[in-house]
């Protein structure tokens, strides 16, 4: 358990230094919602992994990417 708090508390300050820089954070390796909720709840708005999808053939890449909504982004 402890070793999750450091990792937890590891991964708040980066995100928060990379917040206050103005620099975007991309958490990788997401494997469930959970993990993905906290993120987004230390303010990471990016994330990748197996929770959104397994590592794919770019033409099925493609074909993922081409079924999703597209959301607008402001540069930071």
């Amino acid at each position: 358990r402890e070793a999750n708090r450091r990792n937890s508390d590891i991964v708040e300050t980066i995100i928060t230094l990379s917040n206050r820089l103005g620099l975007a954070a991309i958490a990788e390796g997401v494997e469930t919602q959970a993990q993905f909720q906290h993120l987004h709840h230390l303010g990471c708005e990016l994330a990748q992994g197996y929770w959104f999808a397994p590592p794919l053939p770019a033409a099925a890449a493609e074909t993922l990417l081409a079924s999703q909504p597209m959301r607008a982004s402001t540069p930071r």
